[in-house]
């Protein structure tokens, strides 16, 4: 399978579960924060580390699904394994950002942010 494929089913399997939980999710901007509202309903359950690094998994791919939706681009692997979104010249990891954010829901760098600062081309 490859990387797009994997993203793709990734997110509709987020769609799945974000639906169970009451959230509408849609591969738009308007979706980021119901990501974030996701996010802090995991924190708030406090499930175990595999199953909040396989959430932020496929949270990270929506984010970036979100993201080349609107700019385009392609996803890659990187050196270290990472998931990245390469935009034109620029490479994003909006995987990498999500469990940044659980750890740290009130550090003022929330996903609206990221996606606000990539769409425009910011960051």
């Amino acid at each position: 399978m490859d990387l797009q494929a994997t993203v793709s089913a990734s997110c509709r399997e987020l769609e799945t579960t974000a639906a169970m939980m009451g959230v509408e999710l849609k591969v738009h901007p308007a979706s980021v924060p119901a990501l974030e509202q996701v996010v802090l309903a995991l924190r708030e359950m406090q499930v175990d580390d595999s199953a909040i690094a396989g959430a932020t998994f496929m949270l990270g791919a929506y984010l970036g699904e979100i993201l080349r939706s609107v700019r385009g681009g392609n996803w890659c692997g990187g050196t270290d394994g990472d998931l990245l979104l390469k935009i034109g010249a620029t490479t994003y990891a909006p995987v990498a950002k999500v469990p940044k954010f659980a750890a740290n829901p009130a550090g003022g760098d929330g996903l609206g942010f990221y996606a606000s600062a990539v769409l425009a081309g910011e960051v």
